[in-house]
């Protein structure tokens, strides 16, 4: 939600495979790489002692790339 209550709403290309045209809000791909953690990503996942908390930051921050990307509005504009 924007800071004077609208919502914003994305329209996807007529060029992609999927829901062409359609709308949604801003939405991301995580990186498994980009994940903080003391050890490389890759073991860390093996050894399911990747902490939680890193993961949702990970999502949290694709997120807010692709609103980023995708809208123009620069990071520092935007809320949590």
């Amino acid at each position: 939600e924007t800071s004077d209550g609208a919502v914003v709403l994305l329209r996807r290309s007529a060029a992609v495979s999927g829901n062409r045209g359609q709308y949604n809000g801003p939405s991301g791909h995580p990186e498994p790489t980009n994940v903080k953690s003391a050890q490389p990503v890759e073991e860390a996942i093996a050894r399911r002692s990747l902490s939680g908390n890193a993961v949702k930051d990970e999502l949290f921050d694709s997120i807010v790339q692709e609103t980023v990307e995708e809208t123009g509005v620069p990071r520092e504009q935007l809320g949590e």
